[in-house]
Formats: structure tokens, sequence, C-alpha cells
């Protein structure tokens, strides 16, 4: 598990504590007030350099027959998933935790503030059980074939997103939708997405493969 750790490592780790936090350094510089919509793109921006290096290195293992190299190793299934399971969460991790500290010194009314820390906490977890559902996925259908789903999906959503924005009644409805969210206790929507990233480990384990086809034993 460690080999995998050294190989993938420099991905997750310029992106969660090198480029996010760059980023938000930059725009602590040229912001003389958090906005909502600021609070937005952070959170976009967190999950975008959250799954960069999820896609860059599965696309590196398909394109590169990592997986079969790997099944010649003495390497279990279950030591592969831990290891890219782990790499993401801590990515995850320090995207969240780059937003509080950047929330820490942002100017902006406390409920804003409150409300951003809020947010970020459900991103984080949202984005857990996306990546999870990525990984099982993939080990699944192969990388670009779940690539091309995830992407098909997000371009919907955007679409869909775009339309309720533009009325009146759509706007209605997210800032609801949004206020729902928010009351929600932010502790236990963390544990859920721990959960839920868990069992999403353990289906993950059941679903993998060295080889296309071949279904790798034993599991555990």
């Amino acid at each position: 598990m460690l080999g995998i750790f050294r190989k993938d490592c420099l991905h997750f780790a310029l992106a969660g504590l090198v480029a996010f936090p760059a980023v938000l350094l930059v725009e602590n510089a040229i912001l003389t007030e958090l906005t909502p919509a600021w609070v937005v793109i952070n959170m976009a921006l967190a999950a975008l350099l959250a799954f960069e290096p999820l896609f860059a290195t599965e696309i590196e293992e398909e394109h590169g027959n990592g997986y079969a190299l790997l099944g010649s190793l003495p390497v279990l299934p279950r030591e592969v998933v831990a290891a890219k399971f782990l790499l993401f969460l801590a990515a995850v991790a320090a995207c969240t935790a780059a937003q509080f500290v950047f929330l820490a010194v942002a100017q902006a009314s406390p409920s804003l503030l409150a409300a951003a820390r809020s947010a970020s906490l459900f991103a984080g977890a949202a984005c857990l059980v996306l990546g999870g559902v990525f990984y099982a996925a993939i080990f699944s259908f192969g990388c670009v074939r779940s690539l091309n789903v995830w992407l098909t999906v997000s371009l919907a959503c955007c679409v869909a997103a775009t339309i309720l924005l533009g009325n009146p009644a759509g706007r209605e409805l997210l800032r609801k939708a949004a206020g729902v969210f928010l009351q929600l206790s932010a502790q236990r929507v963390v544990l859920g997405g721990l959960a839920l990233y868990a069992l999403l480990f353990f289906v993950s384990v059941a679903l993998f493969r060295f080889e296309p086809g071949k279904k790798a034993l034993p599991l555990f």
C-alpha cells in the first residue's frame, strides 16, 4: 500500500496542499469582503482540485495498464483500494481545512462566515460520497466510461442550475433548498458522509479487478 501512496501522492499533494491554498491566498489578497458568490466559487474550486488528481491518476492507471501490473505483485485488492480512498480523503480534508483557515481571516458578516463554514463541511462530505461512487464505477466499468458518464451528468446539472437561476421561481426553490441544508447539523452530515465513504470502500473492494473481466481474489 505504501508503494501506491508514493506513486500517487504527488498529484493529490499538489492539489490539496499547494494549488488550492495558493488560490485562497491570492483571493484573500484581492478581495475586500467575502460575498456568497465567492463562497460558492471556493467550494466549486475545492471540489475541482480534489477530483482532478483522482481523474489524473486513474486515467494513467487505465492507459498504462497499471492495475494489471499491480496484479503481478503480492498486493491484495483491499490494499490498492485503501490507498486510493485514503489519498482522496486526505485531499478533501486538506481543501476543507484550507477553506476554514481562509474563513478565519476573511472579512464578512458573522452570519455569512458561519454559513460558509457549514457549507464547506457539507461540500466536503458530498465530495467524499461522490468520490467513493466514482471509484466504485471505475472498478466496475473502467475510468474512461465512468468519466464520460460523470461529465454528462455534471453538464446536465449545470444546465438545470442555469435554468433554475434564470427565473424567480427557480431561484426561490434553490434558496429554500440551501436553507434546508444549512439547518442540518454539520457534524451529522460529516459523520454520515464518512460512513457512506467507508461503505463505498467495501463496495469498491468487492468490485475491484486487477484486469478487466477478472475478479481479484482473495478480497481480504
